[in-house]
């Protein structure tokens, strides 16, 4: 399990399979076709026609589960990817400074507010 960015699963070099930790969020019939999908990239390292008669063997629905995971999921992998974004610097303030936490301004409160 890794953080795979916007992948689902990956197959390495060494015969590796990744998965993306995110996975844990998804239901487990997709779940389920991610893991075969992979599993199957051992056998065939492309998307030939030979990979999908081999998916059709092991997992004859997985076409309804890919259109789940690309229907209900792809809203996960957007928000994710709004997430790394850094958000643009507002104009007309001053860039976010940095400090140590004994650098921390000290805030001086009115009577009104201690109360």
């Amino acid at each position: 399990m890794r953080d795979l960015g916007f992948r689902w699963g990956s197959c390495g070099k060494h015969r590796t399979l990744y998965f993306n930790w995110r996975l844990l969020q998804l239901p487990v019939q997709v779940i389920d076709y991610v893991v075969l999908h992979e599993q199957v990239h051992l056998l065939h390292h492309n998307h030939s026609k030979q990979f999908w008669k081999a998916m059709d063997s092991v997992l004859p629905d997985w076409l309804v589960r890919k259109q789940e995971l690309e229907r209900d999921w792809v809203g996960l992998r957007v928000s994710l990817w709004r997430l790394r974004r850094r958000p643009p610097l507002a104009k007309g303030l001053p860039p976010r400074v940095r400090c140590r936490g004994d650098e921390l301004p000290q805030v001086k409160l009115s009577e009104a507010d201690r109360q």
